[in-house]
Parts: C-alpha cells; sequence; structure tokens
C-alpha cells in the first residue's frame, strides 16, 4: 500500500509566507522538514532530504522558477506537487499542467482555501496511487497469464506431436500383422498350396490375428486410462524378466521362420549378453 504523505518541503521566496505556511500546514498535523527560497538552493540539496510531498512557488528567485526547477527535478524522480501561484501567466500554466501537479494555490489565499486545496490534492494523490498498484497488479497477472497461456500453448503442441507420432506408430503396428492375414489368407485359397502349407499359414494368421486382437486391447487400455475410466495400478515391475519373456519369444518366432535373423540384448545390471 501507498504510504502517508507527512513531511513537507516548501520552496517559497518570501520568507514572510513560508513562515505562515509552515504554521497552518503543522496546525493541518504535516511537519515541514525544509524551506527554500530559490530553486537553485533546493535542487542542489534535494538529494539529502527525507521528504514526501512537495510545495513549489511559480516565481522564485535566481534564475529558475518553480516550473524550471520541478522540471530539473523529474529528470532523476518524480514527487507529488502542490504549485504556489500569484501569476496568471498562461505561459508559464500550461508548462505548470505538463508536470501534472496535485493542484494549485492561488495567493493570497485564506487557511480555509489551503485546507480544502491541500486536502484536495493529498486525496488526489492516494487515488492516483492506488490505481497505479491497481494497474501494476492487473500487468503482473497478465504478464502470469501469459506465461501461462504460452505454456499451456507449448504442451498443446507437444501433446499433438505425442497423438501425431502415436497414431503414425499405431498405424505402423496394426499394419503388419494386417498384411500378414491379408497375404497368408490369399495364399490358403491357391490350389497349388499343400495341405502342409496352408496349416502352416494358418498358423501364421492365427499369431496375427492374436498379435492385433492383443495390440488393439492396449490401445482400449491406453485411451480409458487418458480418460480416467481405468485408473493405472502402479508396482514393481522386474525388468529382466520381461526381456527373457521377449527374448524367447522372438528367437523362438525367427526360429520357426527360418529368418537369418541376429538377437541380442542385455540384461539391466548384469555384464552377459544373449545371442
Amino acid at each position: 500500500m501507498h504510504k502517508e504523505l507527512h513531511k513537507i518541503v516548501l520552496v517559497e521566496d518570501s520568507k514572510t509566507i513560508a513562515r505562515e505556511l509552515k504554521k497552518q500546514l503543522h496546525d493541518f498535523g504535516y511537519q515541514v522538514v525544509s524551506i527554500f527560497t530559490c530553486g537553485e538552493d533546493f535542487l542542489e540539496k534535494e538529494r539529502k532530504l527525507a521528504y514526501d510531498f512537495l510545495i513549489m512557488d511559480i516565481i522564485l528567485e535566481g534564475e529558475l522558477n518553480g516550473v524550471q526547477t520541478v522540471q530539473k527535478l523529474y529528470q532523476t524522480k518524480t514527487v507529488p506537487v502542490l504549485f504556489l501561484t500569484s501569476t496568471i501567466d498562461e505561459d508559464i500554466i500550461e508548462k505548470a499542467k505538463k508536470l501534472t501537479p496535485l493542484g494549485y494555490l492561488l495567493k493570497p489565499y485564506t487557511p480555509l482555501q489551503l485546507r480544502i486545496t491541500f486536502d484536495m490534492a493529498i486525496s488526489k494523490w492516494k487515488i492516483d496511487e492506488e490505481l497505479k498498484e491497481h494497474k501494476e497488479h492487473l500487468e503482473e497477472v497478465v504478464k502470469e497469464r501469459t506465461k501461462e497461456l504460452q505454456k499451456a500453448k507449448e504442451e498443446a503442441i507437444q501433446s499433438e506431436k505425442l497423438k501425431t507420432a502415436f497414431i503414425h506408430n499405431i498405424s505402423h503396428e496394426i499394419r503388419t500383422p494386417l498384411n500378414a492375414i491379408i497375404g497368408f489368407a490369399e495364399l490358403l485359397v491357391n490350389p497349388k498350396i499343400s495341405e502342409k502349407k496352408k496349416t502352416e499359414f494358418v498358423k501364421h494368421i492365427q499369431n496375427s490375428t492374436t498379435s492385433l486382437l492383443n495390440l488393439v486391447d492396449n490401445v482400449w487400455q491406453i485411451s480409458h486410462v487418458q480418460i480416467g475410466q481405468i485408473k493405472p495400478v502402479i508396482s514393481k515391475t522386474y525388468i529382466n524378466e520381461i526381456l527373457d519373456s521377449l527374448y524367447l519369444k522372438y528367437k523362438q518366432e525367427i526360429y520357426q521362420n527360418n529368418k537369418d535373423v541376429e538377437l541380442k540384448f542385455v540384461k539391466f545390471n548384469s555384464k552377459k549378453t544373449y545371442f
């Protein structure tokens, strides 16, 4: 939250007005920590000052008027400012407006006018600070939301790539047993094929059909896990036993089909290689 404005710096070339203004502000509950009569002196010592609010007379002694002094100050920092003025010079007033002060107090003024003007300036400052805080918060929310959306987009793209790769792999895995089924089925109707060969082809068709059913069943289970209808059960798995089973299965298949293929794998946590 924004801080309260209690410490005030006053830049006023009339010592009488400065004393009276300091007393009135003190009565309102504020503390005038420093008084300067010219802009140059204020700018020279400003960095060492601890203050919250600046009351600046527009017409000052020296080369810089109040507007020029605030312009130079705003090159390095911005503080809430209230202008005191007895001038109606439109050019100076227009330049002062560009600095967006919290208000103007026209000399001569009464204590009531000072109180009303100062209270309105403080209220305006609080509203501006709250708007600034809300804007900064909104910017942070938008920035964080943008990051979340970007992350979600990247995850969606990655998910789409994985789905495409999955479909491609499944299509390939389905096509392999289907091609075997179609190929051997066509051979079965060939009258030149012996009964022994036909029996062998039927076994191939049965094996391919079993493989295809297992594949479809696996896809079915994966799809139901993804939509939450099947909850995966996490348990210990012995990789070496699975590898042994796969090795025996494909070793037998190679032997039965007289394929010139070398099958080799190395067990986990084992230096032994199987051929």
